[in-house]
């Protein structure tokens, strides 16, 4: 049984509680302003792939002007195109590239006239010729900028080049963009997202070249970029170079979800994070997706996580005489998906930035900092003396300072920081204080509404930390994910370690017990029951954060999207069906040491609700929203549960232990 509080901590108490309720107070001013940005940023464009509209075009006998017009009134807003290659350009017509050896043939064979067949030939190099004067001008440019060392010819009708290339330069190396058939799809009203493709070597005259092919381009509505590395991406310089010039071009970075491009944060960086993030369906994953559900994913991907570019890849491209119709009927469900998420389709603008002062980010963190305080008061209350209040408030004042000259020198990581201690905190602390009353036996088990009051406290105590750590991050870069909250696994795991830890410590005889306990032989059950428990907590480690998705079966996603569309925001398992209902068993029938693996699986529903903010690209209202529904549906089940456990309990004739019965 707990002594009674002693008087000296109640000062510090006071104190923590002041200076957390000032840090909420700042937070809440950060986050109403998110809100009203996210709820500001409420358009989406929906983009077709220029590859395979144009081939799809072309198996029915379609101009690429009447297939992008289809597209156009069935609800796409542009075009997402990749930098052509030479062998693109081979394909679709537009040159026809020969080896030296072979166009000497031809030249020989008299195919381009008499007067063509004196022309020098060197049989090593590559020729491209063409008759379309644009895409010559492209080509010769951009080869002569990145250092190819283009030699001009003509042959016959032909304008040429020679070019010195390896065989996969041929289907690697960008040279310039389809401008004809992009006018065309201006002209209706289509934008255009240029992908550019990785080359070397990279210098300032490559770059500028680069982007006038890129200027050119009519309806330009963003700049993405093709490979896992960007032009210069392990160069600061280089990178430098090109920020420079894409400023001119004022229009946003596309970043494309879940394809991670070497040098892309950087470049974002230094253009001030205007970034659109675009969300498509991989090539390998496509063929595991009909029409309805890619409709729910991309509308998913636009709701819940800021995607405003749903770049639609075509589905059937194996048979593309077919594949047409089908996807504009995609396209037309993806824009109805949107619009019944309130969401505008049209061409998106640049997220509104949210910038909160020093001053701001000093108050949320000295909370968060006398959370930790009176956390660690609570955690070594058995222990504590009088003459330890001191000692706390000196370290309480040595951690403001720290935390406030780390805010200056090092802002980005002492964020971070910040942030991952709120999130440990503010869980461990409300489960602390709800708990610690438990232990002092003055209350009988079996009040169900205290019970759902305990649990709701300790839930707002969490959500309290939860709006801190996103008031702290929540600049551009973490909402659109170009910067993420760190330290995920030890946010999900360290409160699983230090609440058990301090709650049995204040057992009576906690050493008495552990040397009892090592003592004693392990009896198979045991042994068994701890390999479940080991299994159970490497499962929830791997499953934290945002990789854990390929661990998730087919049937988990069919419930979770019953869920989507039953509530429209889909709460987390670990809450609802795990974390909140077990927290509430344990508040009804008393929290007692035998008891610890109940308290460990009803904690993960704190720690999750918590760290569900810190999916900071996850609209606000969406995670609060979330959490709601967790919450109510957890008391739900919980209540459920304690039902069938009285029932249970009353059939074997057995009667609930109190709160201070061991």
């Amino acid at each position: 049984m707990e002594k009674k509080k002693k008087p000296h901590s109640k000062g510090l108490q006071w104190l923590a509680i002041i200076l957390i309720a000032a840090g909420l107070a700042a937070a809440l001013s950060v986050d109403f302003s998110r809100i009203k940005a996210e709820e500001a940023y409420q358009t989406a464009g929906i983009m077709v792939d220029y590859d395979e509209l144009s081939r799809s075009a072309q198996s029915r006998g379609m101009s690429f002007e009447e297939a992008a017009r289809k597209a156009y009134k069935t609800g796409a807003t542009g075009i997402i195109v990749r930098e052509r290659t030479l062998d693109d350009l081979e394909k679709s017509g537009m040159i026809v590239i020969l080896q030296g050896a072979e166009l000497k043939v031809n030249l020989q064979g008299g195919q381009f006239g008499q007067e063509a067949a004196t022309t020098a030939i060197d049989d090593s190099a590559s020729y491209i010729l063409t008759e379309n004067q644009r895409v010559y001008d492209q080509i010769r440019n951009l080869l002569e900028a990145k250092k190819r060392h283009p030699k001009v010819l003509t042959i016959g009708q032909y304008m040429s080049i020679e070019t010195e290339l390896y065989s996969g330069e041929l289907s690697l190396l960008g040279v310039g963009y389809p401008l004809e058939d992009l006018e065309k799809a201006a002209g209706i009203g289509m934008t255009a997202v240029p992908r550019i493709r990785n080359w070397a070597p990279v210098n300032e005259e490559s770059i500028q070249a680069e982007t006038d092919a890129v200027a050119a381009i009519p309806g330009l509505a963003g700049v993405g970029f093709n490979d896992e590395t960007l032009p210069g991406g392990d160069n600061v310089n280089a990178l430098a170079y090109f920020a420079e010039d894409l400023q001119a071009l004022n229009v946003p970075l596309v970043s494309f979800e879940f394809y991670d491009q070497t040098g892309f944060n950087t470049l974002a960086g230094m253009i001030g994070d205007r970034v659109i993030r675009a969300h498509a369906i991989a090539d390998n994953e496509i063929k595991k997706y009909n029409v309805a559900s890619a409709v729910d994913r991309f509308r998913l991907a636009a709701a819940e996580r800021n995607i405003r570019l749903i770049y639609v890849r075509f589905f059937g491209m194996d048979q593309p005489v077919a594949a047409l119709d089908t996807n504009m009927e995609l396209i037309k469900q993806v824009k109805a998906g949107l619009v019944k998420e309130g969401m505008t389709v049209g061409n998106p603008g640049s997220l509104r930035p949210v910038m909160p002062s020093i001053a701001i980010k000093f108050c949320i963190g000295l909370g968060v900092l006398a959370a930790g305080a009176w956390l660690a008061e609570t955690a070594a209350a058995p222990f504590a003396k009088k003459q330890w209040q001191v000692p706390f408030l000196a370290l309480l004042v040595f951690c403001a300072a720290a935390w406030g000259v780390a805010l200056v020198k090092l802002p980005v990581l002492a964020v971070k920081a910040m942030a991952l201690a709120a999130a440990i905190i503010f869980p461990s602390l409300g489960t602390l204080l709800i708990l610690k009353r438990d232990m002092t036996g003055t209350r009988p088990a079996g009040s169900l509404p205290k019970a759902i009051r305990d649990l709701v406290l300790m839930s707002l105590v969490s959500l309290a930390g939860a709006l801190m750590m996103c008031a702290l991050l929540t600049e551009t870069g973490f909402m659109l994910k170009l910067d993420s909250f760190a330290g995920v696994k030890l946010a999900h795991i360290i409160p699983l370690l230090l609440v058990p830890l301090a709650l049995w410590l204040r057992e009576r005889k906690s050493g008495q017990f552990l040397l009892k306990t090592a003592e004693s032989p392990v009896k198979v059950w045991q042994l068994m029951a701890g390999v479940l428990i080991l299994a159970a907590l490497a499962l929830y480690i791997l499953r934290t954060g945002n990789t854990g998705v390929s661990s998730v079966s087919s049937l988990e996603l069919q419930f979770r999207q019953l869920l989507d569309t039953i509530l429209g925001v889909r709460p987390r398992t670990k809450e609802f069906a795990i974390g909140h209902p077990l927290m509430l068993v344990l508040l009804y029938y008393g929290y007692r040491f035998q008891m610890y693996p109940v308290l460990l699986m009803g904690l993960i529903g704190q720690i999750s609700l918590t760290n569900t903010y810190a999916h900071l690209h996850t609209p606000l209202l969406i995670s609060l929203i979330r959490s709601f529904h967790g919450l109510w549906l957890g008391l739900l089940i919980g209540c459920c549960g304690i039902l069938i456990l009285n029932r249970l309990l009353h059939a074997a004739g057995k009667q609930p232990k109190g709160r201070g019965q061991r």
